[in-house]
Protein backbone atom coordinates (compact mmCIF):
# COMPACT_ATOMS: atom_id res chain seq x y z
CA UNK A 1 0.00 0.00 0.00
CA UNK A 2 1.19 3.22 -1.17
CA UNK A 3 0.97 6.56 0.77
CA UNK A 4 0.55 10.13 -0.58
CA UNK A 5 3.51 12.17 -0.47
CA UNK A 6 3.97 15.66 -2.16
CA UNK A 7 6.00 15.54 -4.86
CA UNK A 8 8.21 18.33 -6.39
CA UNK A 9 5.78 20.56 -8.58
CA UNK A 10 6.68 20.01 -11.75
CA UNK A 11 6.31 23.73 -13.04
CA UNK A 12 9.56 24.42 -10.64
CA UNK A 13 11.52 21.31 -10.91
CA UNK A 14 11.33 21.38 -15.06
CA UNK A 15 13.47 24.71 -14.90
CA UNK A 16 15.96 23.52 -12.35
CA UNK A 17 16.71 20.63 -14.61
CA UNK A 18 16.90 22.88 -17.36
CA UNK A 19 19.49 24.49 -15.89
CA UNK A 20 21.64 21.70 -14.62
CA UNK A 21 21.38 20.47 -18.09
CA UNK A 22 22.41 23.60 -19.71
CA UNK A 23 25.43 23.73 -16.89
CA UNK A 24 26.24 20.27 -18.02
CA UNK A 25 26.43 20.31 -21.41
CA UNK A 26 28.67 23.44 -21.41
CA UNK A 27 31.60 22.10 -23.97
CA UNK A 28 29.87 19.25 -24.87
CA UNK A 29 29.29 18.19 -28.68
CA UNK A 30 25.82 16.70 -29.42
CA UNK A 31 22.80 16.99 -31.86
CA UNK A 32 19.91 14.76 -29.76
CA UNK A 33 19.13 14.71 -26.33
CA UNK A 34 16.55 13.36 -23.76
CA UNK A 35 15.71 14.17 -20.38
CA UNK A 36 14.67 11.59 -18.14
CA UNK A 37 13.61 11.16 -14.56
CA UNK A 38 14.67 8.87 -11.83
CA UNK A 39 12.88 8.38 -8.96
CA UNK A 40 13.40 4.93 -6.86
CA UNK A 41 13.14 6.06 -3.37
CA UNK A 42 10.10 8.45 -3.48
CA UNK A 43 8.31 5.82 -6.17
CA UNK A 44 7.91 3.64 -3.14
CA UNK A 45 5.59 6.08 -1.26
CA UNK A 46 2.93 7.24 -3.91
CA UNK A 47 1.50 5.02 -6.79
CA UNK A 48 2.53 3.98 -9.75
CA UNK A 49 0.33 6.26 -12.00
CA UNK A 50 0.78 9.42 -9.44
CA UNK A 51 4.86 8.92 -10.67
CA UNK A 52 4.57 8.03 -14.22
CA UNK A 53 2.41 11.29 -14.50
CA UNK A 54 5.06 13.20 -12.43
CA UNK A 55 7.47 11.96 -14.26
CA UNK A 56 6.22 12.51 -17.49
CA UNK A 57 5.37 16.22 -16.32
CA UNK A 58 8.84 17.08 -15.27
CA UNK A 59 10.38 15.72 -18.28
CA UNK A 60 8.16 17.62 -20.80
CA UNK A 61 8.70 20.85 -18.79
CA UNK A 62 12.80 20.85 -18.34
CA UNK A 63 13.13 19.10 -22.37
CA UNK A 64 10.39 22.03 -23.52
CA UNK A 65 12.79 24.71 -21.63
CA UNK A 66 15.52 23.16 -23.31
CA UNK A 67 14.29 22.47 -26.83
CA UNK A 68 14.06 26.74 -26.69
CA UNK A 69 17.74 27.16 -25.61
CA UNK A 70 19.34 24.86 -27.75
CA UNK A 71 17.45 25.64 -31.07
CA UNK A 72 20.52 24.16 -32.88
CA UNK A 73 19.53 20.13 -31.28
CA UNK A 74 16.34 18.31 -30.98
CA UNK A 75 14.99 15.71 -28.67
CA UNK A 76 15.38 12.31 -29.98
CA UNK A 77 13.83 9.57 -28.35
CA UNK A 78 15.72 6.88 -30.00
CA UNK A 79 19.48 6.69 -28.72
CA UNK A 80 20.07 10.35 -27.85
CA UNK A 81 23.81 11.25 -28.53
CA UNK A 82 23.57 12.81 -24.55
CA UNK A 83 20.93 11.76 -21.88
CA UNK A 84 20.18 14.23 -18.75
CA UNK A 85 18.77 12.20 -16.14
CA UNK A 86 17.41 13.87 -13.00
CA UNK A 87 17.81 12.01 -10.05
CA UNK A 88 14.94 13.18 -7.45
CA UNK A 89 16.28 10.90 -4.69
CA UNK A 90 19.64 12.83 -4.60
CA UNK A 91 18.72 15.97 -6.50
CA UNK A 92 21.54 15.50 -9.03
CA UNK A 93 21.49 15.56 -12.80
CA UNK A 94 23.35 12.78 -14.40
CA UNK A 95 24.92 12.72 -17.99
CA UNK A 96 25.81 9.95 -20.31
CA UNK A 97 27.21 10.26 -23.65
CA UNK A 98 26.32 8.23 -26.42
CA UNK A 99 29.57 5.96 -27.76
CA UNK A 100 30.78 7.15 -31.19
CA UNK A 101 32.04 4.17 -33.70
CA UNK A 102 34.59 4.43 -36.34
CA UNK A 103 34.67 2.22 -39.45
CA UNK A 104 37.74 1.28 -41.36
CA UNK A 105 40.00 -1.68 -42.22
CA UNK A 106 43.77 -2.11 -40.72
CA UNK A 107 46.64 -3.78 -42.25
CA UNK A 108 48.62 -5.08 -39.79
CA UNK A 109 52.42 -5.24 -41.19
CA UNK A 110 54.40 -5.78 -38.09
CA UNK A 111 54.68 -9.22 -36.06
CA UNK A 112 54.40 -9.16 -32.36
CA UNK A 113 51.80 -6.89 -32.25
CA UNK A 114 48.24 -7.89 -31.14
CA UNK A 115 44.75 -6.82 -32.36
CA UNK A 116 43.44 -6.07 -28.91
CA UNK A 117 45.30 -4.96 -25.41
CA UNK A 118 47.30 -8.01 -23.89
CA UNK A 119 47.92 -8.27 -20.39
CA UNK A 120 50.43 -10.97 -20.43
CA UNK A 121 53.14 -10.95 -18.37
CA UNK A 122 56.81 -9.95 -20.37
CA UNK A 123 58.22 -13.31 -19.89
CA UNK A 124 61.71 -11.65 -19.19
CA UNK A 125 60.68 -9.74 -16.24
CA UNK A 126 57.47 -11.78 -14.65
CA UNK A 127 58.78 -12.23 -11.64
CA UNK A 128 60.06 -8.97 -10.86
CA UNK A 129 58.06 -6.46 -8.70
CA UNK A 130 57.47 -4.24 -10.32
CA UNK A 131 57.50 -5.82 -13.32
CA UNK A 132 59.15 -3.93 -16.46
CA UNK A 133 62.08 -3.89 -18.35
CA UNK A 134 64.32 -3.41 -21.89
CA UNK A 135 62.54 -6.30 -23.47
CA UNK A 136 59.20 -4.66 -22.58
CA UNK A 137 60.13 -1.07 -22.60
CA UNK A 138 59.17 -0.84 -19.18
CA UNK A 139 55.70 -1.63 -19.68
CA UNK A 140 56.01 -5.48 -17.88
CA UNK A 141 53.76 -6.65 -20.85
CA UNK A 142 54.95 -9.53 -23.48
CA UNK A 143 53.13 -7.73 -26.01
CA UNK A 144 52.61 -3.80 -25.32
CA UNK A 145 51.66 -2.89 -28.94
CA UNK A 146 48.38 -3.46 -29.90
CA UNK A 147 45.91 -2.35 -32.77
CA UNK A 148 43.48 -1.45 -30.40
CA UNK A 149 46.19 0.95 -28.45
CA UNK A 150 47.51 2.36 -31.37
CA UNK A 151 43.67 3.61 -32.46
CA UNK A 152 43.13 4.91 -28.57
CA UNK A 153 45.56 7.67 -28.27
CA UNK A 154 44.46 9.55 -31.27
CA UNK A 155 41.01 8.74 -31.63
CA UNK A 156 40.19 9.47 -28.12
CA UNK A 157 42.09 13.02 -28.23
CA UNK A 158 40.41 13.86 -31.45
CA UNK A 159 36.89 12.85 -29.92
CA UNK A 160 38.15 14.22 -26.22
CA UNK A 161 37.16 10.84 -24.78
CA UNK A 162 38.99 8.28 -22.48
CA UNK A 163 41.27 6.24 -24.38
CA UNK A 164 41.15 3.59 -21.53
CA UNK A 165 37.32 3.63 -22.30
CA UNK A 166 37.83 3.03 -25.84
CA UNK A 167 37.07 -0.79 -27.77
CA UNK A 168 38.41 -2.10 -31.09
CA UNK A 169 35.59 -4.60 -32.71
CA UNK A 170 36.88 -6.90 -35.18
CA UNK A 171 35.75 -8.96 -38.27
CA UNK A 172 37.38 -11.87 -36.34
CA UNK A 173 41.28 -11.46 -35.53
CA UNK A 174 44.72 -12.75 -36.22
CA UNK A 175 47.22 -13.85 -34.04
CA UNK A 176 49.87 -11.90 -32.29
CA UNK A 177 52.32 -13.19 -34.73
CA UNK A 178 49.95 -12.96 -37.81
CA UNK A 179 50.16 -10.32 -40.14
CA UNK A 180 47.09 -9.01 -42.46
CA UNK A 181 47.58 -7.95 -45.35
CA UNK A 182 45.93 -6.42 -48.57
CA UNK A 183 42.98 -4.11 -48.46
CA UNK A 184 42.97 -4.93 -44.32
CA UNK A 185 40.59 -6.18 -41.83
CA UNK A 186 37.02 -4.18 -40.91
CA UNK A 187 36.78 -3.26 -37.88
CA UNK A 188 34.62 -1.00 -35.72
CA UNK A 189 36.41 1.24 -32.73
CA UNK A 190 34.32 2.63 -30.40
CA UNK A 191 35.06 5.92 -27.97
CA UNK A 192 33.18 5.75 -25.39
CA UNK A 193 31.77 9.22 -23.49
CA UNK A 194 33.09 11.29 -26.63
CA UNK A 195 32.71 15.11 -25.59
CA UNK A 196 33.08 15.80 -29.43
CA UNK A 197 31.50 14.31 -32.11
CA UNK A 198 33.20 15.86 -34.98
CA UNK A 199 36.55 15.48 -36.23
CA UNK A 200 38.85 15.77 -39.03
CA UNK A 201 38.79 11.80 -39.86
CA UNK A 202 41.67 11.85 -42.68
CA UNK A 203 43.90 14.13 -40.36
CA UNK A 204 43.17 11.64 -37.77
CA UNK A 205 43.63 8.12 -40.02
CA UNK A 206 47.08 10.06 -40.29
CA UNK A 207 48.06 10.44 -37.01
CA UNK A 208 47.13 7.10 -36.68
CA UNK A 209 49.28 5.78 -39.00
CA UNK A 210 52.34 8.19 -37.79
CA UNK A 211 52.01 6.54 -34.12
CA UNK A 212 52.37 3.22 -35.68
CA UNK A 213 55.94 3.91 -36.82
CA UNK A 214 54.96 1.48 -40.21
CA UNK A 215 53.07 -0.94 -37.93
CA UNK A 216 49.48 -0.16 -38.82
CA UNK A 217 47.93 1.10 -42.41
CA UNK A 218 44.59 2.37 -42.59
CA UNK A 219 44.06 2.47 -46.35
CA UNK A 220 40.63 3.28 -46.33
CA UNK A 221 40.88 6.01 -44.18
CA UNK A 222 38.28 6.23 -41.20
CA UNK A 223 34.42 7.17 -40.78
CA UNK A 224 31.62 7.33 -38.62
CA UNK A 225 28.60 4.80 -38.29
CA UNK A 226 25.60 3.91 -36.38
CA UNK A 227 26.45 1.19 -33.74
CA UNK A 228 24.44 -1.49 -35.34
CA UNK A 229 27.44 -1.63 -37.47
CA UNK A 230 29.36 -3.61 -34.64
CA UNK A 231 26.85 -6.41 -35.01
CA UNK A 232 27.48 -6.47 -38.47
CA UNK A 233 31.37 -6.62 -38.28
CA UNK A 234 31.19 -8.90 -35.79
CA UNK A 235 29.01 -11.35 -37.10
CA UNK A 236 30.03 -11.33 -40.52
CA UNK A 237 31.18 -14.63 -42.10
CA UNK A 238 33.39 -13.55 -44.17
CA UNK A 239 35.80 -16.10 -46.23
CA UNK A 240 39.28 -15.40 -45.87
CA UNK A 241 42.65 -16.06 -47.84
CA UNK A 242 45.96 -16.83 -46.32
CA UNK A 243 49.85 -17.73 -47.17
CA UNK A 244 50.48 -20.29 -45.00
CA UNK A 245 54.61 -21.70 -44.47
CA UNK A 246 54.47 -25.36 -42.90
CA UNK A 247 57.76 -26.67 -41.44
CA UNK A 248 58.08 -30.15 -42.53
CA UNK A 249 59.88 -32.18 -39.96
CA UNK A 250 60.50 -35.21 -41.96
CA UNK A 251 61.31 -36.42 -45.38
CA UNK A 252 59.37 -34.95 -48.17
CA UNK A 253 57.37 -36.91 -50.74
CA UNK A 254 57.25 -34.73 -53.91
CA UNK A 255 54.20 -36.32 -54.91
CA UNK A 256 52.45 -35.93 -51.45
CA UNK A 257 52.81 -32.67 -51.94
CA UNK A 258 51.75 -32.28 -55.77
CA UNK A 259 48.72 -33.91 -54.40
CA UNK A 260 47.83 -31.46 -51.62
CA UNK A 261 45.85 -29.07 -53.78
CA UNK A 262 43.54 -32.53 -54.48
CA UNK A 263 43.81 -33.49 -50.96
CA UNK A 264 42.48 -30.79 -49.06
CA UNK A 265 40.96 -27.97 -51.85
CA UNK A 266 37.44 -28.31 -51.34
CA UNK A 267 37.36 -30.42 -47.92
CA UNK A 268 35.31 -29.84 -45.25
CA UNK A 269 37.45 -30.25 -42.00
CA UNK A 270 36.37 -31.46 -38.39
CA UNK A 271 38.38 -28.94 -35.81
CA UNK A 272 38.15 -29.48 -32.20
CA UNK A 273 39.04 -26.52 -30.77
CA UNK A 274 42.65 -26.01 -30.73
CA UNK A 275 44.99 -26.74 -27.63
CA UNK A 276 46.67 -23.23 -27.83
CA UNK A 277 43.48 -21.44 -27.09
CA UNK A 278 41.25 -24.25 -25.51
CA UNK A 279 41.52 -21.96 -22.07
CA UNK A 280 39.59 -19.83 -23.22
CA UNK A 281 36.91 -21.02 -26.09
CA UNK A 282 34.35 -23.89 -25.46
CA UNK A 283 35.71 -27.35 -26.40
CA UNK A 284 33.74 -28.22 -29.53
CA UNK A 285 34.18 -29.67 -33.02
CA UNK A 286 33.50 -27.48 -36.17
CA UNK A 287 33.02 -28.07 -39.01
CA UNK A 288 34.92 -25.63 -41.81
CA UNK A 289 35.50 -25.56 -44.84
CA UNK A 290 38.89 -25.15 -47.17
CA UNK A 291 37.77 -23.69 -50.63
CA UNK A 292 41.14 -23.98 -52.14
CA UNK A 293 44.92 -24.64 -51.40
CA UNK A 294 47.67 -23.92 -53.85
CA UNK A 295 51.32 -24.93 -53.24
CA UNK A 296 52.93 -21.32 -53.93
CA UNK A 297 56.66 -23.28 -53.83
CA UNK A 298 59.27 -25.43 -51.64
CA UNK A 299 62.30 -24.71 -49.90
CA UNK A 300 64.97 -25.98 -48.13
CA UNK A 301 65.90 -24.73 -44.57
CA UNK A 302 68.12 -26.33 -42.02
CA UNK A 303 65.57 -27.40 -39.56
CA UNK A 304 63.68 -28.96 -42.21
CA UNK A 305 61.64 -27.81 -45.56
CA UNK A 306 59.60 -25.43 -46.19
CA UNK A 307 56.11 -25.20 -48.21
CA UNK A 308 54.54 -22.44 -48.83
CA UNK A 309 50.96 -22.31 -49.10
CA UNK A 310 48.08 -20.38 -49.86
CA UNK A 311 44.75 -21.35 -48.45
CA UNK A 312 41.19 -19.86 -49.02
CA UNK A 313 39.07 -20.99 -46.55
CA UNK A 314 35.74 -20.06 -45.06
CA UNK A 315 35.41 -17.78 -41.59
CA UNK A 316 36.53 -19.57 -38.52
CA UNK A 317 39.32 -21.68 -39.58
CA UNK A 318 42.15 -22.60 -37.97
CA UNK A 319 44.99 -22.43 -40.22
CA UNK A 320 47.81 -23.36 -38.11
CA UNK A 321 45.92 -26.35 -37.09
CA UNK A 322 44.86 -27.22 -40.65
CA UNK A 323 48.59 -27.57 -41.25
CA UNK A 324 49.64 -29.48 -38.45
CA UNK A 325 46.52 -31.47 -37.34
CA UNK A 326 46.95 -30.39 -33.96
CA UNK A 327 47.42 -33.64 -32.48
CA UNK A 328 44.54 -35.09 -34.53
CA UNK A 329 41.89 -32.42 -33.25
CA UNK A 330 41.95 -31.25 -36.90
CA UNK A 331 41.36 -33.55 -40.03
CA UNK A 332 42.58 -33.82 -42.19
CA UNK A 333 45.57 -31.84 -42.57
CA UNK A 334 48.74 -31.32 -43.84
CA UNK A 335 50.45 -33.44 -42.22
CA UNK A 336 48.32 -35.92 -42.52
CA UNK A 337 48.38 -35.67 -46.18
CA UNK A 338 52.45 -35.53 -46.28
CA UNK A 339 52.39 -38.44 -43.59
CA UNK A 340 54.94 -36.25 -41.51
CA UNK A 341 54.86 -33.89 -39.10
CA UNK A 342 54.29 -30.19 -39.81
CA UNK A 343 54.19 -27.13 -37.96
CA UNK A 344 52.82 -23.71 -39.05
CA UNK A 345 56.02 -21.32 -38.77
CA UNK A 346 54.63 -18.39 -40.70
CA UNK A 347 51.14 -17.03 -41.14
CA UNK A 348 50.03 -13.92 -43.12
CA UNK A 349 46.16 -13.03 -43.55
CA UNK A 350 46.31 -11.80 -47.17
CA UNK A 351 42.61 -11.14 -47.65
CA UNK A 352 39.17 -10.73 -45.58
CA UNK A 353 36.33 -11.44 -47.99
CA UNK A 354 33.72 -8.53 -47.07
CA UNK A 355 33.51 -5.52 -48.94
CA UNK A 356 32.49 -2.19 -47.61
CA UNK A 357 29.60 -1.48 -49.39
CA UNK A 358 27.87 -4.75 -48.12
CA UNK A 359 29.02 -4.64 -44.74
CA UNK A 360 27.68 -1.19 -43.67
CA UNK A 361 24.44 -1.21 -45.96
CA UNK A 362 23.12 -5.03 -44.96
CA UNK A 363 21.35 -6.45 -42.16
CA UNK A 364 23.21 -8.04 -39.60
CA UNK A 365 24.36 -11.88 -40.03
CA UNK A 366 23.30 -14.11 -36.94
CA UNK A 367 27.03 -14.68 -35.29
CA UNK A 368 26.21 -18.55 -34.74
CA UNK A 369 26.86 -18.44 -38.55
CA UNK A 370 30.10 -16.75 -38.33
CA UNK A 371 32.07 -18.75 -36.08
CA UNK A 372 35.26 -18.11 -34.38
CA UNK A 373 38.45 -16.33 -36.33
CA UNK A 374 40.74 -19.10 -37.22
CA UNK A 375 44.40 -18.68 -38.05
Amino acid sequence: MTRSTPLPDPAALGPLVADRARAAAEGLEFATFLVGVRARGLGKHVSEPALLAWKGAVKRAAGGLLADAWSERRAAFVRPEALFVWDADREALEVTLRPLHLYGRYVKRARGVSQTRATWPCPACRERRPRGCAACDGTGLAYPRSIEGLLAGPCAAAFLGDAAATTLHGMGREDVDVLCLGAGRPFVFEVQAPRRRSADLATLAAEVEAGAAGALALPEGLRLVPDEVVARVKGWPAPKVYRAVARVEGPLDPARVAALPDRLGGVTLAQRTPQRVARRRTDLVRARRVRALEVLSIADAPDGPRVELRVEAEAGTYIKELVSGDGGRTTPSVADALGVPCTCVELDVLEVGARDEDVLGAAPTPASQAGDEGD
